[in-house]
């Protein structure tokens, strides 16, 4: 993970641009480090989907724990008999969970793929809905999620722990 550091040396300040869209890799490194850390078990964790060789799925490639929808085309691999449209239709249901403005809607989702993490970073913020990710603090507010990382805000990659389970 030493690449999401920036320069030799550590300057904190690692970018890396997706279709023109910056990231700070920093704010997830560190966000990483702290599921690294402290996250026990195999809960399943949401995070932003991108197509191949691009961001997405980097929580689940750096800590290893399973996710919604993981890197596509490895997924698509190791499951070749199911027909694609799975997968699309999979892919398509966590954009519109990271969108979703309706919290029953969320709570559903949440409930169905036994979520235990959700993450907001750079990557979250540049493709999803911005109302859409305003309901993760009206989750926080209901004690539905509470926040373990990050400061909820553009300035730090969050996460989210589910307490409905």
């Amino acid at each position: 993970m030493a690449f999401m550091l920036g320069e030799a040396g550590g300057s904190g300040t690692a970018i890396y641009d997706d279709d023109g869209t910056p990231y700070n890799l920093f704010e997830d490194y560190l966000a990483i480090q702290y599921m690294q850390d402290n996250v026990t078990g195999s809960p399943v964790i949401v995070e932003g989907h991108r197509t191949e060789y691009k961001w997405g799925s980097r929580f689940s490639v750096q800590t290893g724990l399973p996710s919604v929808i993981g890197w596509s085309w490895h997924t698509r691999q190791h499951n070749s008999l199911i027909d694609g449209a799975w997968f699309d239709k999979r892919i398509e249901k966590l954009n519109d969970f990271y969108n979703t403005t309706d919290l029953s809607t969320a709570k559903t989702y949440i409930e169905k793929y036994k979520v235990g993490y959700i993450i907001v970073g750079d990557l979250e913020r540049a493709w999803y809905a911005e109302d859409g990710l305003k309901k993760f603090q009206e989750l926080v507010n209901e004690g539905v999620l509470q926040v373990v990382f990050g400061d909820n805000t553009g300035n730090t990659t969050t996460i989210y722990k589910v307490n409905m389970q």
